[in-house]
């Protein structure tokens, strides 16, 4: 069962399709986001928990990459200078809108927004996520 996170959590390209937010595959908000990801996005970093707050970590940074501006779309090439720049352009704006379907609501941050989806929402997987979510 390890084995199968571990596959998962190096494709984080397929994460959102193995995922549903109360009943349904997750929206994505800003679309165009995605379109900006490089290459670098992708590689494996530290582990993530395979617990369901480490899962929907992954799950925001996919439709949110980590080096794009969730407002402007400025590309920074290191985590440290986006939440720089993000800090300094866009202080308390609400970016991160909410992945339901039928939720309208927006954080500014991304753990504002992990923790509204774990409070608020139904949150499931696969089989190879059903055992992290109980």
């Amino acid at each position: 069962m390890k084995r199968k996170h571990n596959e998962a959590n190096q494709d984080p390209s397929n994460l959102s399709q193995r995922i549903t937010i109360d009943g349904h595959t997750p929206r994505n908000p800003k679309p165009q986001l995605c379109l900006l990801r490089t290459e670098s996005q992708f590689v494996v970093g530290r582990q993530r928990s395979t617990d369901l707050k480490g899962i929907l970590t992954e799950l925001i940074e996919e439709f949110y990459p980590p080096l794009v501006c969730a407002i402007c779309l400025d590309v920074s090439t290191t985590r440290a200078d986006s939440d720089m720049h993000f800090k300094a352009k866009h202080r308390g704006e609400k970016a991160f809108e909410c992945l339901g379907h039928d939720c309208q609501q927006a954080y500014s941050s991304r753990s504002g927004l992990r923790y509204h989806l774990l409070t608020n929402h139904q949150v499931t997987g696969d089989r190879g996520y059903a055992a992290c979510m109980n």
